[in-house]
């Protein structure tokens, strides 16, 4: 899930990108009888417009003016994911999409400290009626979103689990971020934010993460927190440092969704076994504790405030 993160977000804001509820999203699945249908929400459900392959529907008030433009926005975010990951095993990409906005009210009600999160189904994403009227970062959590939608569809619903939470956080983080750059969006505070939590965390904490999968954040949220920060971290450090183009993270997905595990996959597209990777980037945050500053030089993350 993910929120608009330009900087003015408040702390209950900003979970609007990293919340408590984060992963969820990556089980969703399991909850079909809320996410299959709106029989429970008192009012009906209806299609307020649709746009190729893409449908959106509320049981709120929509005006079709704000349901195109959001129609639009959110295709724009869909292709530069597309252009970004090139995938290149993926039968029928454009299957139908469906974007459920819940207003504001029902979606802290349901879905507390949450802006947005995509369903492992690969096929639907919920958000709030605030990205109708959101700041321009909003966008944000659309590529963010929608990079995971993509990355389910190549995985498939059955086998996501197999990859690593870090690493789809990765993912998710560097699609919203890479296009926010493109658009010449910042998102200072919440950047910050990410950039001061990897700056301080230990090489301990830091291996917890990268072995431990959701062991390590859960029924925590601000560990949830740190884990998403330093997903990204280690998604840019494998882009920056080991050079490897954002693109390979789709290959990963794309090989799980083969059959391969994740451990194969990795070695498979980066040419060094996780476990490698793990001791590099380990041994990277130890040289660079009493500089951490270094950490982030070429990372999206280089410009952010310590």
């Amino acid at each position: 899930m993910m929120a608009p993160d330009d900087g003015q977000q408040t702390d209950r804001a900003r979970s609007t990108i990293f919340s408590s509820t984060r992963f969820r999203c990556l089980l969703l699945f399991l909850a079909l009888p809320f996410l299959l249908g709106a029989k429970n929400q008192g009012v009906k459900e209806h299609v307020v417009c649709r746009d190729g392959f893409l449908e959106i529907v509320s049981a709120e008030s929509i005006s079709i003016k704000d349901c195109r433009r959001l129609a639009k926005t959110t295709i724009d975010a869909w292709n530069f994911d597309m252009k970004q990951m090139n995938w290149r095993t993926w039968k029928n990409k454009n299957r139908k999409l469906k974007l459920r906005l819940l207003s504001v009210k029902t979606m802290e009600a349901k879905h507390p400290n949450t802006y947005a999160f995509a369903v492992s189904t690969g096929d639907l994403i919920v958000t709030s009626t605030a990205v109708l009227h959101g700041r321009p970062a909003s966008v944000g959590t659309l590529a963010h979103e929608l990079g995971h939608i993509q990355a389910y569809r190549v995985t498939g619903s059955k086998r996501s689990g197999k990859v690593p939470a870090y690493y789809w956080e990765g993912h998710g983080i560097s699609m919203g971020q890479s296009y926010l750059k493109m658009l010449g969006i910042t998102t200072p505070k919440l950047n910050a934010e990410r950039t001061r939590i990897v700056a301080k965390l230990t090489t301990g904490e830091a291996r917890l993460i990268l072995t431990t999968n959701r062991a390590y954040f859960k029924g925590n949220s601000q560990k949830l927190f740190r884990m998403e920060a330093f997903g990204f971290f280690f998604a840019e450090y494998l882009r920056v440092r080991k050079g490897m183009p954002i693109a390979r993270m789709g290959r990963v997905f794309e090989q799980v969704g083969h059959g391969w595990t994740y451990r194969q996959a990795f070695k498979q597209v980066y040419g060094i076994t996780i476990n490698q990777a793990i001791s590099d980037v380990i041994a990277f945050m130890e040289r660079t504790k009493s500089n951490p500053s270094e950490r982030f030089r070429g990372t999206l993350l280089e410009k952010e405030p310590l």
